[in-house]
């Protein structure tokens, strides 16, 4: 059977509030500071003379307007590979440099945006949390409805190892895929004398 979804280890960038956020400057979370964080990492990552680079650093993105939009992360995917045009959301992963790479949530059926939430199951985003409904377009609370972060971190969080997951698989596929390709990629070849 598969592991626990609890088993599985990232670091949450846009937690913009928490230490992960304040180490790295994303005061407001989401794609501009993501869009940040890439081009430094792009920048300073050719400073190092060591070999490095053997793990892929890998951006998951919304496949939504602050990917696609004038400044998101498509934006400054096509700025840091100096290509003409951007990437559009259909691709299931996009190589920045080195062992940077961005994937995108999966489009579904004709949908032309996507977000994680996108993933979780009609049951799941049923939940109520304190007589509210969730609202998936809202990133903070309203007196009816509560936003992406209280989902998170009060239904998903707690409820790891009740929620289904199954709807991940392409997600996760596609995360999957980058590490096997750069792991291969990246492979010392041992010299024999």
């Amino acid at each position: 059977s598969p592991p626990s979804p609890r088993s599985y280890r990232g670091d949450n960038y846009s937690d913009a509030g928490g230490s992960t956020g304040r180490i790295f400057g994303n005061s407001s979370g989401g794609s501009p500071g993501l869009s940040k964080l890439m081009r430094h990492y792009h920048i300073e990552s050719k400073k190092f003379k060591a070999l490095g680079g053997g793990q892929p650093i890998i951006f998951l993105v919304d496949n939504d307007s602050g990917a696609k939009d004038k400044g998101g992360i498509y934006s400054t995917v096509a700025e840091l590979t100096q290509k003409k045009s951007k990437p559009t959301g259909a691709e299931a992963s996009i190589h920045v440099s080195g062992n940077m790479y961005v994937v995108p949530t999966p489009l579904i059926g004709e949908a032309t945006d996507s977000c994680i939430e996108n993933f979780f199951d009609a049951a799941t985003t049923a939940i109520t949390y304190e007589g509210r409904k969730f609202d998936s377009n809202n990133e903070h609370n309203t007196t009816t409805h509560y936003g992406k972060a209280t989902f998170a971190y009060k239904i998903v969080e707690p409820n790891a190892d009740t929620i289904s997951f199954a709807l991940f698989k392409p997600l996760l596929q596609n995360v999957a895929n980058v590490i096997g390709a750069h792991v291969k990629k990246s492979a010392v070849i041992p010299v024999t004398p």
